[in-house]
Protein backbone atom coordinates (compact mmCIF):
# COMPACT_ATOMS: atom_id res chain seq x y z
CA UNK A 1 0.00 0.00 0.00
CA UNK A 2 2.84 2.37 0.89
CA UNK A 3 4.47 1.90 -2.54
CA UNK A 4 1.20 2.62 -4.35
CA UNK A 5 0.78 5.88 -2.39
CA UNK A 6 4.37 6.94 -3.18
CA UNK A 7 3.88 6.26 -6.89
CA UNK A 8 0.70 8.35 -6.89
CA UNK A 9 2.51 11.27 -5.24
CA UNK A 10 5.42 11.01 -7.69
CA UNK A 11 3.02 10.96 -10.63
CA UNK A 12 1.17 14.04 -9.37
CA UNK A 13 4.42 15.90 -8.77
CA UNK A 14 5.61 15.11 -12.29
CA UNK A 15 2.34 16.37 -13.80
CA UNK A 16 2.39 19.58 -11.76
CA UNK A 17 6.06 20.11 -12.51
CA UNK A 18 5.51 19.78 -16.25
CA UNK A 19 2.62 22.28 -16.24
CA UNK A 20 4.14 25.05 -14.13
CA UNK A 21 7.54 26.57 -14.56
CA UNK A 22 9.38 27.27 -11.34
CA UNK A 23 11.55 29.88 -13.05
CA UNK A 24 10.33 33.44 -12.67
CA UNK A 25 10.29 35.54 -15.84
CA UNK A 26 13.29 37.85 -16.26
CA UNK A 27 13.68 40.71 -18.75
CA UNK A 28 17.32 41.30 -19.66
CA UNK A 29 16.95 43.86 -22.46
CA UNK A 30 14.61 45.69 -24.82
CA UNK A 31 15.50 46.36 -28.46
CA UNK A 32 15.08 50.13 -28.13
CA UNK A 33 14.40 52.53 -25.28
CA UNK A 34 12.06 54.89 -27.14
CA UNK A 35 9.59 54.94 -30.00
CA UNK A 36 6.11 55.72 -31.26
CA UNK A 37 2.84 53.84 -30.86
CA UNK A 38 2.55 51.08 -33.42
CA UNK A 39 6.25 50.28 -33.66
CA UNK A 40 7.68 46.81 -33.06
CA UNK A 41 9.79 46.19 -29.93
CA UNK A 42 11.60 43.01 -28.96
CA UNK A 43 11.96 42.03 -25.29
CA UNK A 44 14.71 39.52 -24.44
CA UNK A 45 15.02 37.47 -21.29
CA UNK A 46 14.04 34.09 -19.91
CA UNK A 47 11.19 32.23 -18.27
CA UNK A 48 8.45 33.55 -20.57
CA UNK A 49 7.24 30.07 -21.58
CA UNK A 50 7.21 28.48 -25.03
CA UNK A 51 3.83 30.02 -25.93
CA UNK A 52 1.91 33.04 -24.66
CA UNK A 53 -1.09 31.12 -23.32
CA UNK A 54 -2.59 33.24 -20.55
CA UNK A 55 0.60 35.29 -20.05
CA UNK A 56 0.34 39.05 -20.59
CA UNK A 57 2.52 41.95 -21.69
CA UNK A 58 2.01 45.65 -21.10
CA UNK A 59 3.72 49.02 -21.31
CA UNK A 60 3.33 51.03 -18.12
CA UNK A 61 0.00 49.30 -17.45
CA UNK A 62 -1.42 49.49 -21.01
CA UNK A 63 -1.94 46.03 -22.52
CA UNK A 64 0.15 45.28 -25.59
CA UNK A 65 -0.33 42.75 -28.38
CA UNK A 66 2.39 40.15 -28.72
CA UNK A 67 3.51 39.45 -32.29
CA UNK A 68 5.83 36.60 -31.29
CA UNK A 69 6.45 34.62 -28.09
CA UNK A 70 9.15 32.22 -26.95
CA UNK A 71 10.77 31.31 -23.66
CA UNK A 72 13.56 33.83 -24.31
CA UNK A 73 11.86 36.63 -26.24
CA UNK A 74 8.64 38.49 -26.86
CA UNK A 75 7.89 40.70 -29.86
CA UNK A 76 5.18 43.31 -29.40
CA UNK A 77 3.60 46.43 -30.83
CA UNK A 78 3.80 49.61 -28.71
CA UNK A 79 0.12 50.13 -27.81
CA UNK A 80 -1.80 53.26 -28.75
CA UNK A 81 -2.41 55.44 -25.72
CA UNK A 82 0.49 54.01 -23.73
CA UNK A 83 2.63 56.32 -21.62
CA UNK A 84 6.33 56.10 -20.91
CA UNK A 85 7.46 53.55 -18.34
CA UNK A 86 8.54 49.92 -18.09
CA UNK A 87 7.32 46.96 -20.09
CA UNK A 88 6.03 44.10 -17.97
CA UNK A 89 5.69 40.42 -18.76
CA UNK A 90 3.39 38.47 -16.45
CA UNK A 91 3.64 34.68 -16.44
CA UNK A 92 1.30 33.03 -13.98
CA UNK A 93 1.43 35.20 -10.90
CA UNK A 94 4.98 36.45 -11.48
CA UNK A 95 5.83 39.70 -13.26
CA UNK A 96 9.13 40.92 -14.69
CA UNK A 97 9.81 44.57 -15.53
CA UNK A 98 12.11 46.18 -18.09
CA UNK A 99 14.02 49.40 -17.93
CA UNK A 100 11.98 52.46 -18.89
CA UNK A 101 10.68 52.93 -22.44
CA UNK A 102 9.87 56.48 -23.64
CA UNK A 103 6.82 56.86 -25.85
CA UNK A 104 7.51 59.62 -28.37
CA UNK A 105 5.15 61.55 -30.63
CA UNK A 106 5.17 61.18 -34.39
CA UNK A 107 6.88 64.04 -36.20
CA UNK A 108 4.64 66.92 -37.23
CA UNK A 109 2.63 66.08 -40.35
CA UNK A 110 2.93 62.31 -39.96
CA UNK A 111 -0.10 60.08 -39.51
CA UNK A 112 -0.43 57.01 -37.27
Amino acid sequence: MKCKWQLTVLFLLSVVGSEWSLAAPLITSISTTSGVSGMQVQISGSGFGAAQGSSAISLNGTSAIATSWSDTGVGLIVPTGATSGPFSVTVGSQTAYSSSFTVTALPSGWLD
